[in-house]
């Protein structure tokens, strides 16, 4: 086969997968079938738009003073940030997003909307039944930095993004 053939068995759509969150450090798998770590918390339910991974770069330009030509570039920070909105109500998916955990005594979650709820690890897992194919995304170090709205209505589901 050719380099860059037109091969439909290499297309892939994120049919189903899972979320799964982790004490940082505590996956030690390798490939998309590694195990994980019986610590691990499948999230459940993310809404229609799945997950999203977006990455962004910086550099800053060092030029010359003759003619101001740019000589070189130096790397700067590179973040990845992932957006997801979870649908799947349950104590952990709240303690995810409230960034606490339930008070035992009232039954209610005193949130600190300054609280991130520190890091942890991610795996996500996206499979495409249609062409047998698995990919794993791990996260070794992740923050929550923003969180979205939490809407609350009698016409739809609990969302948290």
């Amino acid at each position: 086969m050719a380099i860059n053939e037109l091969d439909s068995s290499e297309v892939m759509v994120a049919v189903t997968g899972a979320l799964y969150t982790m004490a940082e450090g505590t996956y030690t798998g390798t490939g998309v079938d590694g195990v994980l770590p019986a610590t691990a918390i499948n999230r459940g339910f993310l809404n229609d738009s799945g997950f999203t991974v977006t990455t962004s770069t910086s550099s800053t330009d060092i030029f010359a003073w003759q003619r101001s030509s740019l000589l070189r570039k130096i790397p700067g920070e590179a973040t990845l940030t992932g957006t997801f909105v979870l649908v799947q109500t349950n104590e952990q998916n709240d303690d995810l997003y409230f960034g606490t955990t339930k008070n035992a005594t009232t039954g209610a979650w005193h949130w600190d909307v300054s609280n991130t709820g520190g890091t942890f690890e991610m795996v996500l897992d996206v499979i495409d039944p249609t062409v047998n194919r698995k990919r794993r995304y791990i996260f070794p170090r992740v923050e929550i930095t923003e969180k979205g709205e939490q809407s609350l209505t009698s016409n739809g589901i609990i969302e948290q993004s």
